[in-house]
């Protein structure tokens, strides 16, 4: 995963002018959605549930609480199938 990769550079442009954990913090969420994607095995929607839940209870900067409340609205619109179409990822975008 490219996010996970980049972890050094990251960290090293976020030292220039924050606290320097961003890379950490974005290898985490990267991971803790990987898995949740790796496992899922119900609907689109709860795919995105379990991510979203994955994704609050890690420890790091202010992008942790930033990807939950993304990945949440996104459960809140994705269809309660196992299966997404194109279509149906545009207009959750769109409503996102």
């Amino acid at each position: 995963m490219e996010v996970i990769s980049a972890e050094a550079e990251l960290t090293e442009i976020d030292s220039r002018f924050g606290d320097a954990d961003h890379g950490i913090t974005m290898s985490k969420i990267a991971s803790a959605i990987s898995s949740s994607v790796a496992g899922a095995n119900g609907t689109v929607q709860q795919m995105l549930d379990d991510a979203a839940m994955s994704v609050m209870v890690l420890h790091g900067g202010s992008a942790v609480p930033l990807w939950n409340t993304w990945l949440d609205g996104l459960q809140e619109a994705a269809p309660d199938s196992s299966e997404v179409t194109v279509e149906q990822l545009k207009a959750e975008r769109a409503s996102g």
